[in-house]
């Protein structure tokens, strides 16, 4: 699940309901995906997609049977700090879009292929690839700093690139596109 540190606690008097009310907007589909697309690619497996609001948290959640875990994830985030680890999970297609935030990224080490298509505006992202984990990077930007370890991912034209990558067992496809923010893979 992902906790998002704002519940009624936080809302003023004139706001009151706000974080109850977001929590239900999140349910009514994205750019990609319609809610009844949503819904029925969860039933389709038997899972469960929910959310509740506390007075600290919102919490918005999926549960899933282990056999049917490589789902994609399409995460989007405005003004947030965000730190989510994927390691233990089997994420094949991951679609993070940030907006003004900072957010720590741990790709899953044990998912065979993973895509990852990154588009962020005025972001701060540290993506970290798993020890083991080959990757293939093509980051492009405009007013932003781009910095890949060139120890792991040697670069040969507009691409960063494991030199085992097209053999490795479990490789991660990164496509970022940054605009006036900073990303870091290591």
């Amino acid at each position: 699940g992902i906790w998002v540190e704002n519940g009624s606690r936080h809302e003023s008097r004139q706001q009151n309901g706000i974080s109850h009310f977001i929590e239900h907007l999140l349910f009514k589909g994205t750019e990609r995906r319609s809610a009844v697309q949503i819904a029925e690619e969860m039933d389709a497996v038997g899972g469960v997609l929910n959310a509740f609001t506390s007075k600290e948290h919102t919490c918005y959640y999926a549960k899933v049977l282990d056999e049917n875990l490589p789902l994609a994830i399409d995460l989007r985030t405005g003004a947030s700090e965000m730190n989510l680890d994927l390691s233990h999970l089997r994420v094949t297609e991951l679609s993070p879009n940030t907006g003004a935030s900072t957010a720590d990224l741990t790709l899953p080490a044990n998912a065979g292929l993973t895509r990852v298509g990154i588009k962020a505006g005025a972001a701060t992202l540290n993506v970290r690839v798993p020890t083991g984990v080959a990757a293939r990077i093509r980051a492009t930007g405009g007013a932003s700093s781009i910095d890949v370890d060139p120890s792991r991912f040697p670069r040969t034209g507009p691409v960063y690139q494991s030199p085992d990558y097209d053999t490795a067992q479990n490789k991660a496809d990164i496509t970022a596109e940054i605009g006036a923010g900073t990303i870091d893979i290591r």
